[in-house]
C-alpha cells in the first residue's frame, strides 16, 4: 500500500495527471448521445431524458466518459469551476472521439457538493456531478 500512497502524493502535488483506477473507490460511466451527457444505464441504452440527470458519486470516484454520438463528433467534460492555483479546470477529460472511452482526470479529488461541467468543443452541452 506504501506505493498508493507515494501515487497519491505525486498527484496531489500535480506531477501525475489521474488518479490510478485503482485507488478510485468507484468508476462512474457518463454516456455523450444527441449532445447530451447521460450518467450510467440510461446513457448506455441510448435514452434521451428531457431534462439533465445528475452524476450521483461518493467522493473519491472517478468518471469516464464514453463517446455514443454519432452526430456531434468529438466531445470533452470539462470542469466549470477554475482552480485557483493552477487557472485550469478542477476536472478535465481530453477529446472523446466517437465509440471512445476516456477516464476524466481530476474528479478523485472533488469536495461533496454540485460540480457543473460543459463540452469545450460545443459549449450549449452540461452536465452535473453531484459528490456526496
Amino acid at each position: 500500500m506504501q506505493i498508493g500512497k507515494v501515487v497519491l502524493a505525486l498527484w496531489m502535488l500535480g506531477l501525475l495527471a489521474t488518479v490510478p483506477s485503482a485507488l478510485a473507490q468507484q468508476d462512474h460511466s457518463v454516456a455523450i448521445v444527441a449532445f447530451n451527457y447521460l450518467p450510467g444505464q440510461a446513457g448506455e441504452l441510448g435514452q434521451v431524458p428531457q431534462v439533465a440527470l445528475p452524476v450521483m458519486m461518493a467522493a473519491g470516484d472517478g468518471v469516464t466518459g464514453m463517446n455514443l454520438d454519432l452526430v456531434g463528433g468529438t466531445h470533452t467534460i470539462t470542469s466549470d469551476e477554475i482552480d485557483s492555483l493552477t487557472g485550469l479546470p478542477l476536472f478535465d477529460s481530453s477529446f472523446i472521439a466517437f465509440m471512445q472511452s476516456v477516464p476524466v482526470a481530476g474528479v478523485a479529488a472533488l469536495s461533496p457538493g454540485m460540480h457543473s461541467f460543459h463540452c469545450t468543443l460545443h459549449p450549449f452541452m452540461h452536465g452535473v456531478l453531484m459528490v456526496q
